[in-house]
């Protein structure tokens, strides 16, 4: 079980760099990205950004985990 926690984790953490990536491009790509606020307001993004994916990576995990199963189940008996 800890091995799940910590491989969810670190696929939450994973996920959180791509998605941080992909919001600092959209703010730094935006008309108004010379005013600090844009900035500041685009660190706070990316830090709960981090924050949950990392919390909420091992319960996503399970979730996808789940799916697939009922993919291949559901797909086998049509």
């Amino acid at each position: 079980m800890t091995d799940f926690f910590l491989v969810g984790t670190l696929l939450g953490l994973v996920v959180s760099l791509l998605h941080v990536a992909y919001l600092s491009r959209i703010v730094t790509s935006s008309t108004n990205s010379v005013t600090s606020g844009t900035r500041v307001s685009a660190l706070n993004f990316a830090f709960w950004t981090v924050g949950l994916w990392i919390l909420m990576g091992a319960y996503l995990l399970g979730f996808w985990l789940i799916a697939v199963v009922f993919y291949i189940v559901f797909k086998a008996f049509r």
